[in-house]
């Protein structure tokens, strides 16, 4: 198998393409300048020297200012400042080498955001999106792939996201791109520090473990920030410059990583927490944000108290600060409370509606315009606002458990909530998972009982 040929970017001026924002925004990826840190660094030097510090030399704020930007020292930081600005030269030319054109590559991501920006950036390679959304709906070790892809597609449907039969065929054709990557020389996979890329990576090096199934060579990425980006959310919002340096971070996979890879996701598709935390108390130190990312993805167990889970809780705190708002302010103020954000619109959106939709809600949803249309998340946002419900205060109060009020069942990986039953809820206070023997409000037991 062969790359695709270069496309000729459609974009030139890296300014005009929508992978940018404003300066002003803490998404904005800073061009660091060489010349701008040296003269910081004396700058800082100086105002040590005249508060009475005698003994901090030039090189310790150097190597200060290194670590602020994520680097073990300076020489590696001026490294990536004099690279970053021959990748931006390389892009504004409009004819960038391709960095992967030395061997056949697929490069893999977990959705499409990234598609766009790495054709502007030169690489030549072919793209594959495999982006099933693990951290919602049931997952399972003991199915066939058959029934894994039936189970995943009848989640999708009931979400509301997209019809069964087309959710099927189109996580079939996902698969079956899976499937090919053991014909090229090289697979990339670009994935950064949350939940729900973590999930999917932990999937792919489940199944990458398999020498069959493995190409030439496997590399990957999963990086928690790029230096001059106030606010990473995540590898989408990098301009096609930084994608060339992050070309050079590029790792790769080794046996114990891909080893890590099995375990986790075994132990995401357990019907227990437990086999999870035992993995993050280790800090996964072969793949430092998973240990984060997983669990951040358990807090989305019912809460002790109230029952509601961490994104639920959050929402409604926010309702209850703001008031009625539009759906979309609703999901910025969310996104800038996640402590490690992973949802996407459409995702929050489901969150928002169950919410709603239970048989005492906790919000209540209002449409400002007839015409909204069903499938369109977008319009969506615009177009409803969300208001708290009494039930919702008397959530945050803990005078009532979400549990109690009429809600469905939902899935945490391979973990089961069935409200009116016992089962497994996070505990914020001592930060782990517990047991409930007994109905939602009764006295819990934990993991190491309690």
């Amino acid at each position: 198998m062969t790359n695709s040929p270069v496309r000729k970017p459609k974009l030139r001026r890296v300014g005009k393409n929508p992978f940018d924002f404003d300066e002003g925004d803490p998404l904005f990826a800073h061009t660091l300048s060489l010349e701008f840190e040296k003269k910081r660094a004396k700058k800082l030097l100086k105002a040590r020297k005249e508060s009475g510090d005698t003994n901090t030399k030039l090189s310790d704020i150097q190597f200060e200012l290194a670590r602020q930007h994520g680097f073990a020292s300076w020489p590696r930081f001026k490294a990536h400042i004099e690279q970053a600005k021959i990748e931006m030269q390389a892009v504004e030319t409009g004819t960038p080498t391709a960095l992967d054109g030395d061997k056949p590559t697929l490069h893999i991501r977990c959705g499409t955001d990234i598609k766009q920006a790495l054709e502007v950036g030169g690489f030549q390679g072919d793209f594959a999106g495999f982006f099933d959304p693990f951290v919602m709906g049931p997952v399972s070790s003991t199915q066939t792939l058959e029934d894994h892809l039936e189970i995943r597609a009848k989640f999708l449907d009931n979400a509301g996201w997209v019809n069964s039969k087309k959710a099927l065929k189109n996580h079939q054709n996902h698969y079956r791109e899976l499937e090919k990557s053991r014909n090229y020389s090289r697979v990339a996979l670009w994935f950064e520090h949350d939940s729900f890329d973590v999930l999917i990576l932990a999937y792919l090096l489940n199944y990458f473990s398999d020498p069959a199934k493995r190409p030439g060579q496997l590399q990957f990425i999963c990086i928690t920030g790029y230096p001059g980006v106030q606010q990473f959310n995540g590898l989408g919002q990098l301009p096609p410059q930084a994608l060339r340096v992050l070309w050079s971070w590029f790792e790769q996979v080794s046996e114990p990583q891909l080893a890590l890879g099995c375990k986790v996701w075994n132990a995401i598709c357990s019907p227990s927490p437990v086999p999870l935390m035992e993995i993050i108390a280790t800090g996964t130190p072969d793949i430092p944000p998973f240990a984060k990312a997983l669990k951040r993805h358990l807090q989305e167990l019912p809460c002790l108290g109230n029952g509601l889970s961490l994104v639920e809780k959050i929402t409604l705190e926010i309702l209850k600060q703001q008031g009625p708002i539009k759906a979309g302010l609703l999901f910025g103020q969310y996104s800038k409370s996640e402590p490690l954000r992973y949802l996407g619109d459409t995702m929050f959106k489901t969150y928002v509606e169950n919410l709603a939709n239970a048989e005492h809600p906790a919000l209540t949803i209002t449409s400002v315009d007839a015409s909204d249309a069903p499938f369109d998340a977008s319009n969506w946002f615009r177009s409803h606002t969300v208001s708290l419900t009494q039930i919702g205060h008397d959530l945050l109060a803990d005078q009532k458990n979400w549990l109690e009020m009429g809600v469905k069942d939902r899935w945490v990986g391979g973990i089961k909530i069935k409200p009116a039953e016992p089962g497994w809820r996070w505990d914020f206070k001592n930060d782990r998972p517990v047991y409930s023997d007994s109905e939602p409000t009764s006295p819990s037991s934990s993991v190491g009982t309690r």
